[in-house]
């Protein structure tokens, strides 16, 4: 009895499987001219949307040997410079450090507006004056990403544009326009303190020259009172056992003459104060000290490039759920129309 049951229901399926065929056989046409509006219309829509390339770079820190040149004109001063000055440079110019800066101003808004505003030819904007829309919107498109190849950190530079050439081209040129700015940046950084500390060590040297001169008023003085006592006293010769703190009459005058003279003849305050010959030294080296524009900030993993599949839209999976969709709908309107036909007869 079980055996008449399973072949009946097998039966029954069978009927039911040939009776869908035959729905969809006999309303082939609907379905094939449902097909064609769907995915000729979803063709026709996928490829007037705009296209969408991104290209990619990634980049870590430069070595020393890129900087090299630059490393040896600040150790040429650092002997130049306080403490404080010294430790100031050598952070800013760590590797690290220039690409963190780097990496910062690449993913500063106002860099990336006054770049899109400076491209506005590439970017086929043809009115003068980009709205805070369009600018936040190519600005979305900027980005920068931190990743780690080999437990390292580097970071993905990206630009995302209509076509592939062009994200190429702006990742190249945007790259090269933070380079510029950054690198004039951390010029500015490591002048402003070298200029800083100049100014201390002017001030050191105008306080050394002060006291340079009282001092050499009160040799001045002194000798010429000394003199003055010894010729009161008619000792021309330097006695013996006999010695003044403050006026060394017992020199004579001979000595005291000698010395007057040799006194008005001495210009370098340095004789007076010796730190002056040192100062003046670190002061030379500070002024002589000049920016580096042959700076590196980074050093390329992978260089910006022409990407070769487009991020949007994905047209063969727009068409595939069209092609579905269709078919479904299709399949119910041949079955509508058999509904139809059946209770007209």
């Amino acid at each position: 009895m079980l055996d008449d049951i399973s072949k009946e229901e097998f039966q029954n399926r069978d009927s039911e499987l040939i009776e869908m065929l035959r729905t969809i056989w006999g309303g082939r046409f609907y379905i094939l001219l449902t097909v064609l509006l769907c995915v000729g219309g979803t063709i026709y829509y996928v490829y007037s949307l705009q296209e969408w390339w991104t290209s990619k770079a990634v980049i870590t820190s430069p070595s020393f040997e890129q900087n090299s040149k630059m490393y040896k004109d600040i150790s040429m001063i650092s002997k130049s410079l306080d403490a404080k000055y010294d430790n100031a440079i050598s952070t800013i110019i760590s590797k690290k450090a220039l690409m963190n800066i780097f990496v910062e101003q690449f993913n500063s808004f106002n860099n990336k507006n006054e770049f899109i505003n400076n491209q506005k030819g590439l970017l086929s904007f043809s009115q003068e004056t980009l709205t805070r829309k369009e600018i936040a919107a190519w600005a979305s498109r900027i980005n920068v990403e931190e990743v780690k190849i080999e437990n390292v950190k580097r970071y993905q530079l990206t630009f995302q544009a209509t076509t592939s050439e062009l994200s190429e081209q702006l990742l190249s040129k945007y790259i090269n326009f933070i380079s510029e700015l950054t690198i004039n940046l951390v010029n500015n950084d490591i002048l402003t303190l070298v200029s800083m500390n100049r100014d201390v060590i002017k001030n050191q040297i105008e306080i050394l020259n002060i006291r340079a001169e009282a001092l050499a008023n009160k040799a001045k003085e002194q000798t010429k009172n000394a003199l003055y006592m010894a010729d009161y006293a008619r000792i021309t010769n330097p006695l013996e056992n006999v010695k003044s703190n403050d006026f060394p009459f017992e020199l004579g005058t001979q000595a005291l003459k000698a010395k007057e003279d040799i006194l008005s003849k001495i210009n370098d305050l340095s004789y007076y104060q010796p730190e002056l010959k040192v100062l003046h030294a670190k002061l030379n080296w500070l002024e002589n000290f000049k920016s580096n524009n042959e700076l590196f900030l980074f050093d390329y993993i992978k260089n910006p490039s022409k990407p070769f599949y487009r991020d949007k839209p994905n047209r063969l999976l727009f068409i595939l759920v069209s092609l579905i969709v269709s078919l479904i709908i299709g399949i119910s309107i041949a079955y509508i129309v058999k509904v139809l036909k059946q209770e007209e007869s």
